[in-house]
């Protein structure tokens, strides 16, 4: 991956995570929650975060941005897969969150 596309990725990591909604402190590290994380990790065999990606990014271990978007898409995508009723609090702060991701992900592939 770039530079410049590195540092794309972490704009579009951080807008994410300045979003004002109030649950999405739940996307920006791993899933702890000791009510749920043994069955969390029984259903969602590749979690992924926020803080994880950004991790990855800052290692390089991205080699490129469809990589970073797959992770970014897991993210929001392992939320929905886990909270499967429309009850949950959280299916519409994922797809809010999933659909900003999807506008700002456009924006890597325009920018080059």
């Amino acid at each position: 991956m770039t530079p410049m596309r590195k540092e794309q990725c972490m704009k579009v990591l951080s807008g994410l995570k300045r979003r004002k909604h109030k649950h999405v402190t739940w996307f920006t590290a791993p899933v702890s929650d000791k009510a749920i994380v043994d069955d969390y990790k029984l259903k969602i065999p590749n979690p992924m975060d926020l803080g994880t990606m950004m991790n990855k990014l800052e290692r390089d271990s991205y080699s490129t941005a469809t990589d970073f978007v797959l992770d970014l898409r897991r993210v929001f995508g392992n939320c929905l897969r886990y909270n499967t009723t429309k009850q949950d609090s959280l299916r519409p702060v994922a797809v809010d969150m999933l659909k900003t991701a999807e506008e700002n992900d456009g924006l890597l592939y325009l920018k080059t």
